[in-house]
């Protein structure tokens, strides 16, 4: 099944979105690749304002976060942290052992509170910690080191229960998904949850009864309980990949899905198509959506879209193409496809 659907809003760039920093009711803030700017966007994503960042080097070795009020931003670096106000004064900064690929090393819990990882090696052994600023105090609290591979880290916040979750992807070793009370930091390591191998976190329902694991290796789609963590549902990628719908062998689940709305998880297949699941009823209904600025291409004799990533956001979704444009979809257009 295939359905035509048509953005509300799109704008070009000359790179791809790199990452959708911060999604809030009325803005979004973006990095694209190649660029040290921070861009914040409206809803109709219109460039409303833009930053120049004092990050002195061309590679994507870098992260940054933002906080809720839009008056901090904090700057990871390989060997150095920064919170500055959105004027670029530098109000904190620390030296150390910090950036670990392109995930999330810094996230701001509220206007004066972010939490932030470091690293350190011993005995060819390595660790990480979870530490905790005060941006009104300027003090930080310490965390627990806890015993881990080298590898690509995330961070995730639920405000309502005060849990923090890292997921930390070891590129072909797997993955695993750590959790602490934020009231915990500075006694306690962080826990692994025992999900298997190779299930990557991608986000809380809306209700937040439920969060969503997707395979790192096209094995199937993981619906947990929350906060009392359990297997919720398995779909498995077969299910949803049959004869009738797959556009080939090649064709599975990827690791980028979220819940949207109630009844709905999308999806981004290995072969870049945007992949819409009701997965409420017993038999999965699946539709490809045919976007506003999708193109398809042959390869090896295989059907290949031009979708890279989508976040889900509080009225829809938005949708990153390799080509550089971005677009905004709301979550009515999805009400009349099945």
């Amino acid at each position: 099944m295939k359905k035509k659907v048509t953005c509300s809003s799109f704008i070009q760039f000359t790179q791809p979105v790199w990452k959708i920093i911060s999604v809030k009711d009325n803005a979004y803030f973006i990095r694209v690749k190649g660029k040290t700017q921070l861009l914040k966007l409206n809803q109709r994503l219109q460039i409303v304002q833009l930053l120049n960042l004092p990050v002195f080097k061309k590679s994507e070795d870098w992260d940054i976060s933002i906080s809720p009020d839009e008056q901090y931003y904090c700057l990871t670096f390989e060997g150095r942290i920064e919170v500055r106000r959105l004027d670029h004064k530098l109000v904190f900064s620390k030296d150390g052992y910090f950036f670990q690929g392109c995930g999330t090393e810094s996230l701001f819990l509220d206007n004066n509170h972010l939490v932030f990882l470091d690293f350190k090696q011993e005995d060819k052994k390595y660790y990480g910690r979870l530490n905790e600023l005060n941006l009104s105090t300027l003090e930080v609290k310490e965390g627990v080191y806890f015993e881990e591979e080298d590898g690509t880290y995330s961070l995730f916040y639920d405000e309502t229960h005060q849990q923090i979750f890292i997921d930390i992807a070891y590129g072909q070793d797997g993955i695993v998904l750590l959790q602490i009370d934020r009231s915990n930091i500075a006694t306690q390591a962080p826990k692994e949850l025992d999900l298997g191998c190779d299930k990557i976190f991608s986000g809380w329902h809306p209700s937040q009864k439920y969060f969503l694991a997707t395979p790192h290796y096209n094995e199937a789609l993981f619906i947990y309980t929350y906060p009392n963590i359990e297997l919720f549902q398995t779909i498995e990628d077969e299910k949803l990949f049959t004869p009738d719908f797959a556009l080939s062998e090649e064709e599975h689940i990827d690791f980028y899905a979220a819940f949207i709305g109630d009844d709905y998880i999308l999806l981004v297949s290995t072969c870049n198509y945007l992949i819409l699941l009701k997965w409420t009823e017993d038999t999965y209904k699946c539709c490809r959506l045919i976007l506003s600025h999708f193109k398809e291409s042959q390869h090896g004799g295989i059907s290949y879209g031009n979708v890279l990533w989508m976040k889900a956001i509080k009225d829809g979704f938005l949708v990153v193409y390799s080509n550089g444009i971005l677009e905004k979809y709301n979550s009515r257009v999805l009400d009349v496809i099945f």
